[in-house]
Order: structure tokens, then sequence, then C-alpha cells
């Protein structure tokens, strides 16, 4: 018994393992081929590949994967996204959207990722138009709208939105999700429009980040606001989250640093909000709680609701922090670590992993099922932590367990991790993993960078011809030495076309195979055998 009790998650894994054994069907891999990173010399100097920034077949597959679900569906269906067990939706919070606004949100995050890992790639067909996709999904009435028709986890016998109306007296009208106390959704939505303008140079949603960023900055420091209570901005509606925001603190980050056209201090709230919060919503080991409840914190009661530890909701903040804030973050994360994360050694089994719990505080021998699945949710965001941090052990070790019970596998040109016990799960599982699998390149910090004016009119691919079955690994121009790398792997015959490139020449580690060809500022690469190529774009 008491090596039940010591292993208890373990045996879960066991158990889920055995059954993965039968369930578990295994397809061929990719007819995609494997991609080197060589050293080429070209007249302008020697270039090692793989000291610039790329991406792996196994990430751009997982790309795939998610492109073929939301655009296989109309931009308010959620078939294949929606978090459900047995064909039942669970729902995450108010309302029955089964926390769509979190899975679309992360997996934008995870996707800026990718796409900033390969500046140089901007065929708008396959990241613009997909980025778009999912913010045009995030403003579904289906995500957007749930805070006003929850009729769900009613607070005071009213749903959160007649009860913001009634308590705080705000004339909130027909707003949705856009509306004041709803940090959930309204941080989420402005961080993924600063992204996507970030990353684009789009100003598609340039009118609405302005009027969100406006908004929470108001809430946060207006003290006459009718819903100003702390310097942070509540959820439903009268709790005060600690994850939550963190994400628009780096969406004042970003638009300070980054999108603004004339001087702006929204960050200013964001760094008050911190300090207070260090102060305030820690425990006696300096980590966070999950939230509080402002309108009992004010009264002095001591028993705030969500005033407990959690592990993941320390992983999420951290990671985010640590993208506006490095040296608070660094000064949480061995805490974090040591609380929360447990490394297990089970020889001849599966060796060293990490497991993060979510409520180290708990009874270590019970067998509460929701401590546990609550711990999946917290694994989940120690990845994302750890990746962050730039802790790549502890990534790889807490995914390397995942691994083990959820093998990945490629369907064609498309690299998942299949839950068959959990189908419901196997989207947002995805969208999980797939920001674990983002290489170090780039971090939500490099998205507080502002890129020079001159990025816009560097070297770039404007267009694939085969989006589908030729893989851009490595797209990036490098100023210092005016040239351009790139990296593809082609399953097919087909054409890279790159403008911005007048006077440049090809130099290609590949001694057959293509042909380029030149037209004034346009450099059109025809591949004309299936392989893995890599080219040097010189300039004088």
């Amino acid at each position: 018994m008491s090596f039940l009790r010591k292993n208890k998650y373990f045996l879960v894994c066991c158990i889920l393992v055995a059954c993965l054994v039968f369930l578990s069907v295994y397809e061929p891999r990719s007819k995609i081929p494997t991609p080197e990173y060589p050293t080429i010399t070209t007249t302008g100097g020697t270039y090692d590949l793989k000291e610039y920034p790329y991406i792996s077949n196994e990430i751009i597959g997982t790309y795939n994967y998610f492109r073929d679900i939301l655009f296989s569906q109309g931009v308010d269906s959620f078939e294949n996204i929606e978090i459900y067990i047995s064909g039942i939706p669970i729902a995450f919070g108010p309302g029955s959207d089964s926390g769509l606004r979190y899975v679309l949100a992360f997996l934008a995050y995870g996707m800026s990722e990718m796409i900033a890992t390969t500046p140089g790639y901007r065929d708008p067909d396959y990241y613009q138009k997909t980025s778009d996709w999912v913010l045009q999904k995030m403003e579904s009435p289906k995500v957007m709208g749930y805070w006003n028709v929850s009729g769900q986890m009613a607070y005071e016998g009213k749903s959160y939105y007649q009860y913001t109306i009634d308590h705080y007296g705000v004339p909130l009208g027909d707003y949705y999700g856009l509306n004041y106390t709803n940090i959930m959704y309204r941080g989420h939505w402005a961080l993924m429009q600063a992204m996507y303008q970030y990353l684009f140079n789009d100003l598609k949603y340039n009118s609405t980040l302005t009027q969100q960023c406006d908004m929470l900055f108001d809430e946060m420091t207006n003290t006459s606001h009718l819903t100003h209570t702390t310097p942070g901005v509540t959820c439903e509606p009268v709790q005060l989250f600690t994850q939550c925001n963190s994400i628009q603190s780096l969406a004042f980050k970003i638009y300070d640093n980054c999108l603004n056209t004339s001087p702006t201090n929204y960050y200013s709230a964001a760094d008050r909000f911190l300090e207070w919060q260090l102060d305030n919503m820690t425990n006696s080991d300096g980590l966070f709680v999950n939230g509080i409840n402002v309108t009992k914190f004010l009264a002095g009661n001591p028993n705030h609701v969500h005033d407990y530890d959690s592990g993941y909701t320390n992983a999420w903040t951290i990671a985010f922090i640590n993208a506006y804030n490095q040296s608070a973050a660094q000064k949480l994360y061995p805490k974090y670590k040591s609380v929360y994360v447990k490394n297990n050694t089970y020889p001849g089994i599966i060796g060293d992993f990490e497991f993060v719990l979510e409520d180290a505080y708990a009874d270590p021998f019970s067998f509460d099922i929701m401590e546990f699945a609550w711990s999946i949710v917290a694994n989940g965001f120690g990845m994302l932590c750890a990746k962050e941090m730039g802790d790549i052990e502890s990534l790889n070790k807490i995914m390397k367990w995942i691994e083990m019970i959820f093998p990945p596998k490629w369907d064609g040109n498309n690299f998942y991790y299949p839950t068959p016990i959990f189908e419901g799960l196997q989207f947002v599982s995805n969208m999980i993993m797939f920001w674990g699998m983002q290489q170090d390149w780039v971090t939500l910090g490099n998205f507080t960078q502002r890129r020079s004016p001159s990025f816009w009119n560097q070297t770039y691919i404007v267009d694939v011809s085969d989006i589908e079955n030729i893989f851009i690994n490595q797209a990036f121009y490098d100023e210092s030495n005016s040239a351009f790398l790139l990296t593809c792997s082609a399953a097919v015959p087909g054409t890279i076309k790159l403008t911005n490139a007048e006077n440049g020449v090809v130099f290609s580690a590949q001694s057959s195979g293509f042909v380029p060809q030149y037209d004034l500022e346009n450099i059109t690469i025809s591949i004309n055998d299936p392989g893995s190529y890599n080219f040097v774009i010189q300039f004088p």
C-alpha cells in the first residue's frame, strides 16, 4: 500500500499506457524529407545554418494539423476544437463554450512564436491567413458572448453579466465579452491582436486593440472608475485572478515598445500591479495564490475565495512575467520549481522525468481525482514555463512522460499527439504540446522588442507554390552580412519566390535538383526533385 500511495500518479500513467497499446494506430511517417543545416560559403562569408533560427518538420506538421481543423469549418463552428468527453462539452468558467477563449488564445501564442522564428516566410496564405482566422474565431459570439449569456456559476444568484450591472452600476448594454470585470477574455483578445500586428505589420485590429488598452488601463489606474477595486482587473465578476492579469500586462508592454506611433505608457499600470501583486497575492513561500475575492479582500475577510495555492497559476504567471519583467521572473522560478516540480526516477521504464503538482501542499497520500486532473493542467503550463525560462532540461523531462502516454505520429504531412481514449482533448492537448515543441530561438519576450523600419523591406518569401508539401524550415535575413538564409524540405517539385531580392546571388549546399531564376527584384527557386535544400542568397 505504501508503494501505491507514493506512486499514485505513475500508476495512473501506466494504466493509460496499457490502454493506448491497444487503441493507438500508427501510420507511416511523413514523406517530407528531414532537413539538415550545413555550412555554406559564399562570396560574402561563411554561414553555419544551424546557428540561425529554424523550425523542425514536427513543428510545421503540428501547425498543419491545426490549419486543417481550423479551415475545415466556418468561423462560428468549433468541431474538434471544443473540449469534450463522450461527446459532452466541458465548461470551464461561465457559459458552455468549453474554454474556447483559452484554447484559441494559447494556440495563437504558440503559433506566434513559430512564425517569429521564420520571419522571412511571409506567404500570406500560410501564416497570416491562419492567424487572422484564429482571431476571427476568438470574436465569434460563441466565444465572446459566453460572459453575457452565462447562467452557469452565477454569483449570488445572478449571472456574472447581470451582477456586474447591478453591483457596479455600469451600463454594459450588449458589449458581450469586451465588458468590464472580464479580464479572462479581454486580456487574451488584446494580446492576440498585439501579436498579430507585430508579426504582420497589419493595422486591421489596431483600432480595437487601442480601444481595449485604453479601457483596461483606465480600469486599473482610475480610482474613480466604477469597477476599480485594486490595481488589477477582475472577472466573474469580483474575482481577481493572478494569471489572467499577466496577459494584458504583456499586451501593454508590446504596445508601448513596438506598436505605438506616439509615446504611450500603458505598461506603467502593469508594473504597478505586479508590485502590488507580489505584496498582496503571494503565500509564505513568496509564490502566487490563484486569486482573491476583492469584495472580501477589501472588507478585511481573511477567507478570500480562490485564495489557494496553485501550480498551474504560478507556471502560467511566471512564464508571462518573464516577458515583461525578467528579473522578477528569475527570482520566482527557482521557488516555483522547488515547491511544485517533482523529479522522479523509474529505471528501466521511463528513467528521469518531472511532474508538476497543482497543490504541492495537499495530503501526499490523497487519491483525489480532481487534484490529479488539475495537476495535468499544471504540467501543461509547466512545459510552457520551462520553455519560456530557457529551462530545456525541465521541459524535456515533463514532455518525456507525456510522450510516453501519448506517442506522436504523422498522418500525411500532419504531425500530432493522438489521445484515443480522450478524443475530445486532442486539440487542446496538441495546442499545449505545440508550444512546448517550440525551440528556444523565440520567447514571448521577443515580442517586446521593436523591429527596425528596415525589417519590412528586407528580402522575404512571398509565395510557395505548394504550402502543404514544401516545408520552410528556415527563412532568416542576416542583416549584418546582407544575406538571406533559406532551408526547405520538399516532398514534391515546386517553386519558392522571394522578393526584395535585387542583385542577390543564390548559393546552395546542393549541386543539383533546383534552378534559380532572376527577375529584377524577385528570385524564384524552382525545386525539380524532392529533397532537403539549403540556400544563401548573398547581396553585395
